[in-house]
């Protein structure tokens, strides 16, 4: 009578391996709950980037809780909710609804920043090279000019290239 042990499986893809981006895309591609969810009817719009999704929920906060519960079929993975009345912060983006447009939101868009921003990428006296340094200020302007953001977020996004 032999006894067969039973190896644990490791879960999930490596940080930094050559394939883990691809597979997670392949993976999030897979995940059907848009699709067969009953609550779909109650999404107006979704957009996902890597693994963070952005839903424009029209509907009660209880049955967005029991759409949140279908997302998490896999426990490994954890997906979680940030509720935003009329603003929310995805990706680089602060998103706000504010005039009606045909009684339909119309978005409004400012960079967003996370609290630990300091302004300073690479310091000017340092010894890398000025393309490396400029790579900030490229990035800033070119989201000027692909994003449309209001005026205010405008200008204060010219003030941090000043600096």
């Amino acid at each position: 009578h032999f006894h067969q042990q039973q190896i644990p499986v490791p879960d999930g893809l490596p940080m930094g391996g050559p394939l883990s981006p691809l597979l997670a895309d392949v993976y999030m591609n897979k995940v059907t709950v848009l699709n067969n969810s009953p609550r779909v009817n109650r999404v107006e719009a979704h957009t996902r980037y890597v693994d963070d999704i952005l839903c424009i929920w029209h509907g009660p906060s209880s049955s967005l809780n029991q759409f949140h519960e279908e997302f998490n079929f896999h426990p490994p993975i954890s997906f979680t909710v940030e509720e935003g009345q009329n603003a929310i912060s995805y990706l680089d983006l602060n998103i706000f609804l504010n005039e009606l447009n045909n009684n339909k939101p119309l978005p409004q868009f400012s960079i967003h920043r996370k609290q630990s921003f300091s302004g300073v990428s690479i310091h000017n006296d340092s010894l890398h090279s000025m393309i490396h340094k400029l790579v900030s200020i490229n990035a800033t302007i070119n989201s000027l000019l692909v994003i449309s953001v209001t005026p205010e977020a405008f200008r204060s996004e010219m003030q941090n290239i000043e600096q």
